[in-house]
């Protein structure tokens, strides 16, 4: 079994438990694929759930997200709860207060029963948000998945998302081989 297969595995096992009052999280440098992986993969992988994705890019509040994830959430059937799964992206770019975000997702797991996975680069979390995410491992995340595929799997997704011919996408798949270390001969 491959890395992404085992990943896939531990994540469906979670989604199909019933009693999950705690987040997971998948952890991995930018540009590997962890976004692609969410909203492809685990996605078509484990169908009967309703995927709810969003970045939490430059978001500042707990209403930021309520706002983003909107109606999707509102409309929801309290019964079908187990069923919903709420992706978190870029932690690490998070621009609130970190206690705040984990606080919700301590609500949306333990008090609504949604499952929720969190996803984003610890390397470039701060030290402050650092401590604080230490702090929510103990109660609010219980796994930490290391996203770290083999480069003929970054590689392929990288040129599924680009034109290999355009001027923009060659420096983008330059910084993605420069940013992880990868030594083309």
């Amino acid at each position: 079994m491959n890395r992404i297969d085992s990943l896939t595995s531990a994540l469906s096992t979670y989604l199909e438990r019933r009693n999950t009052p705690y987040a997971v999280m998948i952890n991995g440098k930018w540009g590997v694929g962890k976004t692609h992986y969410m909203l492809n993969t685990l996605v078509s992988t484990c169908s009967g759930y309703s995927f709810h994705y969003l970045s939490l890019y430059g978001l500042t509040s707990v209403k930021d997200i309520e706002e983003r994830l909107g109606s999707q959430m509102n409309s929801m059937a309290p019964e079908s709860a187990n069923r919903q799964v709420v992706c978190l992206d870029d932690l690490e770019r998070w621009h609130g207060n970190i206690d705040h975000c984990f606080s919700y997702v301590n609500h949306l797991v333990e008090h609504l029963n949604y499952k929720c996975i969190l996803a984003g680069n610890l390397d470039e979390i701060s030290s402050e948000s650092m401590l604080a995410f230490s702090r929510a491992q103990e109660k609010v995340i219980r796994h930490v998945y290391h996203f770290n595929p083999p480069i003929e799997e970054i590689l392929k997704i990288s040129l599924s998302l680009v034109e290999p011919l355009n001027k923009t996408s060659q420096r983008f798949l330059r910084s993605l081989v420069k940013s992880n270390q990868i030594v083309l001969q």
